[in-house]
């Protein structure tokens, strides 16, 4: 799911010797490589089964504008990942959402 100023990401869920307890989500602007927003998201362990792939949607982004996407996976004890996955992605133009 794509809109003008939001986008969902799936991506399989990370495997650590504990747990992966979250995930450490970086959004940048592509051009800029500024850093537009960041957060946590739970991977949802507690739930049986655990979803996989896991989807998070990212909201408040800008119309018509790509990002660099990075997901940090993130143990209990706040250890993060030494690979973390990244994508491209790029939101809608107001006139292409308003079509859907």
């Amino acid at each position: 799911m794509t809109s003008a100023t939001a986008m969902a990401i799936m991506f399989t869920q990370a495997m650590d010797d504990l747990l992966v307890h979250d995930y450490r989500v970086v959004v940048r602007h592509a051009n800029t490589e500024s850093v537009v927003k960041e957060f946590l998201a739970f991977s949802e362990f507690y739930k049986d089964p655990v979803p996989n792939p896991l989807t998070l949607t990212i909201e408040g982004l800008q119309a018509n504008t790509a990002y660099q996407i990075e997901v940090h996976a993130m143990d209990a004890y706040g250890n993060l990942c030494k690979r973390p996955l990244r994508a491209l992605g790029k939101t809608k133009t107001l006139a292409a959402a308003e079509t859907v």
